[in-house]
């Protein structure tokens, strides 16, 4: 196994909203300084690094006082939008402890769907990999 791993280059880490939110709605972060820290240690070992993150509806329910996730896609995506800031913020600050510099890749399926924007979306992957970039994926 451990020869396996040497041979690894790239890893993708995905979190969810329940380890990076606690149970108040407010951002966990010793989860994010722990992550952080484990990124950096790979990136050390030479490794490419991607983390697919979730957690920015849930940020933005806890700073809006809510604890049922809106089923109203409007305030669901209100909650995003809020949240989304607070979370980047956590994930440069504790980065930035390591020197790692962060990039924000927002999704949605057109960007898998749609040739030209898969194409677009793995050459800038490619190229925060080549930068020593840490794309944080949402």
């Amino acid at each position: 196994m451990v020869n396996i791993m040497k041979q690894i280059q790239r890893i993708i880490i995905k979190v969810g909203s329940s380890s990076l939110v606690l149970k108040n709605g407010n951002i966990n972060n010793d989860a994010i300084n722990e992550l952080i820290n484990t990124i950096n240690e790979l990136m050390l070992q030479g490794k490419e690094v991607a983390l697919v993150t979730s957690g920015a509806i849930a940020i933005g329910m806890g700073k809006l006082g809510l604890s049922i996730k809106p089923k109203k896609m409007s305030l669901k995506q209100a909650c995003a939008a809020l949240g989304q800031a607070t979370l980047m913020n956590e994930y440069e600050k504790c980065a930035n402890n390591y020197n790692i510099l962060c990039a924000q890749i927002l999704v949605n399926h057109d960007d898998f769907e749609n040739r030209n924007r898969m194409i677009h979306l793995s050459n800038t992957l490619e190229e925060l990999f080549d930068n020593k970039i840490l794309p944080i994926i949402n």
